[in-house]
């Protein structure tokens, strides 16, 4: 093969190569946007359940906030939505009580997705906690606000947080707590006050 020859090989691999790999980032991010399109539309449905269960409640009364309603109190031609929602990932849909929300079988479609609280042993609100997620590639740091609150989600096909990810929270005069992210959502964590060490004195 002489010079020529050689280079107009190598430009031809290098046009084939950089076609390749166009067509893998083009098929790759239309599959994420695809992805994120079926979350969104089941956050929307939930928030149609959610919706939906808050009207049944005022019109009928419900007092109880454990009540919880039938698929026949919600869905019809003349209830509150015309047929049930169905999840484009296939998911399946629990109704929540008048306090709770309602829920989809993959975790990360909820409408609490993301959402940590933080308490005591005392079930007080322990304001800036270190929240830390680590996983999958991430690794940051928030703080709970004045409500012991703090939302951790990430946008992207997976709403930022893959399976495996690990939420640690944390502060000065309390014991470090470790949850995983596949416990489902909200995180409510018990953070534990740490014993302080005895003095020598107290110990004789």
């Amino acid at each position: 093969m002489n010079r020529a020859a050689k280079v107009a090989f190598v430009a031809l691999a290098t046009v084939i190569i950089l076609t390749s790999l166009s067509a893998f980032l083009f098929f790759w991010s239309m599959g994420e946007v695809r992805g994120l399109a079926a979350v969104q539309s089941c956050i929307a449905n939930l928030k149609e359940l959610d919706g939906a269960t808050a009207a049944w409640a005022l019109e009928h009364g419900k007092t109880n906030r454990d009540d919880i309603p039938t698929d026949s109190d919600l869905f019809g031609m003349t209830l509150y939505l015309r047929d049930k929602p169905r999840c484009p990932h296939g998911g399946h849909y629990s109704l929540g009580s008048c306090s709770a929300r309602p829920r989809c079988s993959i975790p990360s479609h909820s409408l609490e997705f993301g959402d940590v609280y933080v308490r005591d042993e005392h079930s007080n609100v322990v304001s800036e906690a270190a929240v830390r997620v680590k996983g999958g590639g991430r690794d940051y740091t928030m703080r709970t606000d004045a409500r012991g609150f703090a939302n951790i989600e990430c946008r992207g096909i997976d709403r930022g947080l893959k399976p495996g990810t690990t939420v640690t929270v944390g502060k000065h005069g309390f014991l470090d707590s470790q949850l995983s992210t596949a416990k489902g959502w909200p995180l409510n964590v018990i953070l534990r006050r740490a014993r302080a060490p005895e003095s020598p004195s107290a110990q004789h």
